[in-house]
Parts: structure tokens; sequence; C-alpha cells
């Protein structure tokens, strides 16, 4: 005969078993990770992706491990062109776009997407939720956010050359000291973004939302903001 009592250790059992097997499911990613086997180290971000599914809690964690991941296997090499691939390899791009379409509704206050001063050229964040990294003194060049949400992302100092950030949500996005040249963010919307002392030169804002934007000390040489909102922008240009 089953009573209250019983059915409450026995549910705490349950529980206790249960994140008994995710933390050995997450010990054994984490040790994948460290394989020399590109197919290895894919298996141990992918099964990182389905404990952070079925283990909400440990998201923070997961997303830490692989964006710690990124940091120590993509080339550390920053803004030095002709030495970093024209895209990131297979592994840190599939741990890119795992932290990209995680729920973000899991996320708590302690989740931290640390990408800073890390070589990503050429990866993909299209349509990806990367809102509020850290992408500071990064190497973004030809990068692909297309659609992506960048809300209170940070880009201090990143090179983001010929990067397409059309359509993007970048509300609040803090983007000084970066180089944004022949940059592609047609499109994209930037209210109340902060771009101070960034050169933006040879740049297509055309059709972007930029109220309230902070242009001061930008270099807007040939930059296209036909059709955008400039509506509140503090424009203090500087030259070339």
């Amino acid at each position: 005969m089953f009573t209250f009592l019983s059915i409450q250790e026995t549910t705490a059992q349950i529980q206790v078993s249960v994140q008994g097997q995710i933390t050995d499911r997450y010990n054994a990613a984490i040790t994948n990770l460290g394989s020399s086997s590109i197919d290895v180290r894919l298996g141990g971000i992918y099964a990182l992706q389905r404990i952070m599914q079925d283990s909400p809690r440990d998201q923070p964690s997961v997303v830490a491990v692989l964006c710690a991941f990124v940091r120590d296997h993509a080339s550390n090499v920053v803004g030095t062109p002709g030495s970093i691939p024209a895209h990131p390899r297979t592994d840190i791009q599939a741990a890119l776009t795992v932290v990209g379409s995680r729920d973000a509704a899991h996320d708590g206050t302690s989740t931290v997407i640390d990408l800073s001063s890390t070589a990503l050229v050429g990866a993909s964040f299209a349509r990806l939720n990367f809102s509020t990294a850290d992408f500071s003194d990064a190497d973004l060049e030809n990068a692909n956010f297309f659609l992506a949400n960048i809300q209170a992302t940070i880009f201090i100092g990143a090179r983001l050359v010929d990067a397409d950030i059309s359509g993007v949500n970048g509300d609040g996005a803090l983007v000084g000291d970066a180089d944004l040249t022949g940059a592609v963010a047609g499109g994209a919307s930037f209210p109340s973004a902060a771009f101070t002392r960034s050169d933006l030169t040879n740049a297509d804002f055309s059709g972007a939302d930029l109220r309230g934007a902070n242009l001061s000390e930008a270099n807007l040489t040939n930059t296209d903001f036909a059709g955008a909102d400039l509506s509140g922008v503090i424009r203090n240009e500087r030259g070339p």
C-alpha cells in the first residue's frame, strides 16, 4: 500500500537518479570536447545541447563551457588579415549555433556569453540569439548576423569589416571603437545603440532604424543612410 510519505520518498529517489544521469552525461560530453577527433567533439557539443533541453537549470554552465570551447579553439590571431581561416571549423560553428539557438527563457541571471577577443571570421550567427553577448575585440570580418538578436550586445573594439548585420535587432547594442568598414546593415534596428568612435566607412545602413543612436566621433565617410530613421541621433562625425 502506497502512502503519501512513500510516494514522496520514491519521487525524491527518482529525482536523484535523474540528476545523477544528467551529471554522467555532462561529464561524458565534456570529455568528448577534448577529443582529437572532430566527430567526437561534435558529439559532445550536441550532447550538451540535449542536456540544456532536458535540464534547464544546467543551461548557464553548458553555455559557459561551449563559449570557453570556442574561445580556446578558434584562432587567437585577432585582426591579422590572412592569418585566420575564411570560416570557423565545423565544431566551432556548431558550438556557436547551439549557444545561439538555446531557449533564452532558461538563461536566468547567471548565463554569460563571452566570446571576446576571439577570431570568428566568416562565422554564421544568422537568425540566432546573441542578446547581451560580449564580442568585444573579436574579429568578425565577413560574419553573418542576418536577422540575429543582438540586443544590448557588446562589440566594443570589434572588427566587423564587410559583416552582414542586415535586419538585426540591435536595440541598445554597444559598438564603440569598432571597425564596420563595408558592413551591410540594411533594414537593421539599432535604436539607442552606441557607435561612438567607430569606423562606418562605406557601410550600408539604408532603411535602418537608428533612432536615438550615438554616432558621436564616428567615421561616416561614404556611409549610406538612405531611408534610415535618424531622428534623435547624436552625430558629431570625424573624418577618415
